[in-house]
């Protein structure tokens, strides 16, 4: 079993980044601790058998969430493994000049996504989820004590890519 480590998060999330798609249809926005932000871009594609749902905050997009669930119709998945295989998590990244803070749900704190709408054949996804996600320390084998709570989670109509591209929100 492999466990994902901070900088294979980064290292995923950010390459998922920097390919852009320019359609405006997508939304995705959340609570973390109480504060709603919304996704100044969002994308999805299929990874490992596994949904992966990501969005980008704030212009320069130094924010990012994760959401990782082995899902091929809608329903309700728990969030509570790092197995990076076969895991189904959640994630959320901060990055400030060259540093990032990173945190994860894992079997001690997790959540749910809920899947509504799963159209194969125009590729969009749809759903809810919400997470507790422990901070991961620089060693990147052991979770801190500086939690998130991410809460109101909700995506419509973010596009499933081949090849993972953000959709742009007005």
């Amino acid at each position: 079993m492999k466990i994902i480590t901070a900088s294979k998060l980064i290292t995923v999330s950010l390459l998922a980044l920097l390919v852009c798609s320019c359609s405006r249809s997508a939304s995705l926005s959340v609570k973390v601790n109480g504060s709603e932000i919304r996704a100044v871009g969002a994308g999805a594609e299929y990874c490992k058998g596994r949904l992966h749902i990501l969005g980008g905050f704030n212009p320069t997009m130094n924010t990012i969430l994760s959401v990782y669930v082995k899902a091929s119709t809608p329903g309700i998945y728990p969030l509570n493994s790092i197995d990076y295989d076969m895991g189904s998590y959640a994630g959320y990244s901060l990055y400030e000049n060259t540093t990032s803070t990173n945190f994860i749900s894992n079997s001690q704190y997790t959540g749910r996504i809920q899947i509504t709408k799963l159209d194969t054949v125009s590729k969009r996804v749809s759903g809810t989820f919400e997470f507790d996600a422990a901070q991961i320390l620089p060693d990147e084998m052991k979770f801190g004590t500086r939690i998130i709570h991410v809460t109101s989670g909700k995506f419509s109509n973010i596009p499933i890519e081949d090849t993972l591209k953000l959709d742009l929100a007005e």
